[in-house]
């Protein structure tokens, strides 16, 4: 962890030597990283929607031959090598993680108690937000594919439908994790959430184009 944890300290401290400001040089540096890993990030969301499509196809299989075995086998034996694909694309995530959690560490360990141009409500970035500005914009970030997917043409690309229980899940999970945090990490968080969003809008739009592209050569 450490590997990564200097390098993306001395990025943050030079981008902040430039900007002067540690909420521009937090949101800076987690956009420079988060597009620096959105090859990964693109590949294992895409992975992630041929999963659960092969998934879908395999248990309609297991259901249509549940009393033939040979036959079973047989069909199954025609998804191994897009499975074998579908899993390897998947660990793109693995990759990314102790890039992520360093993030975290670094954004965590800023000494400073001064505030920021982009949260000029509060007097320093290393305290919890009291007026509770920061967890509420990161409840919104969190609730952006629930609130979205209402919209005719959003509702089609995201492929979903507004869920309860999701979108309570996302509100009590934002608070939880930022009512007590410090700014900075709040806005982190919140910049993180908004790549995490563009990113399955993008990987959403490649996938219903390749799935399209496919179904026309077949």
């Amino acid at each position: 962890m450490n590997i990564i944890f200097e390098p993306l300290r001395f990025l943050l401290e030079t981008i902040f030597n430039l900007t002067g400001d540690w909420g521009i040089a937090i949101i800076l540096l987690t956009v420079i990283i988060r597009v620096l890993t959105m090859p990964l990030s693109m590949k294992q969301k895409i992975s992630m929607k041929n999963q659960g499509e092969l998934n879908e196809k395999i248990n309609e299989i297991k259901k249509k031959y549940a009393n033939d075995k040979k036959r079973l086998n047989e069909e199954m034996a025609k998804y191994q090598n897009e499975l074998k694909e579908s899993m390897a694309g998947c660990m793109g995530l693995v990759i990314q993680m102790p890039i992520l959690m360093a993030m975290f560490s670094v954004v965590k360990s800023i000494p400073t108690e001064i505030g920021s141009v982009i949260v000029p409500w509060v007097d320093s970035i290393s305290a919890p937000d009291k007026m509770l500005i920061v967890p509420i914009i990161y409840v919104l970030v969190l609730s952006l594919p629930n609130i979205l997917c209402n919209i005719k043409y959003m509702k089609g690309v995201l492929n979903r439908t507004f869920n309860g229980k999701q979108a309570m899940i996302s509100i009590i999970f934002g608070i939880m994790i930022t009512i007590k945090a410090p700014v900075a990490l709040g806005i982190y968080f919140i910049i993180g959430g908004i790549s995490t969003f563009v990113e399955d809008v993008i990987a959403s739009i490649v996938y219903k184009k390749r799935n399209g592209e496919l179904r026309m050569k077949n």
